[in-house]
């Protein structure tokens, strides 16, 4: 697991998400953010522990193996 913080933006309206463990930050839509991690959508600021699975659908880009097939 790995943990993340987030926050939505008041001007943009958009999330802006790191992981900690690399110092790595991305800009996400919210409703691209929510729907893949499953945080409420009322939620505007947090911080969370995901799998590497899931960052690695976020977005984020490091190195972790995903036992999931593409195709």
């Amino acid at each position: 697991m790995f943990r993340i913080s987030y926050y939505k933006t008041e001007d943009t309206k958009v999330m802006v998400v790191t992981l900690h463990a690399i110092k790595q930050t991305i800009i996400l839509q919210p409703g691209f953010f929510y729907k893949i991690t499953g945080v409420d959508r009322k939620v505007i600021l947090g911080c969370s522990d995901f799998s590497g699975t899931i960052l690695v659908d976020l977005g984020f880009v490091f190195p972790f193996k995903s036992d999931r097939k593409i195709g």
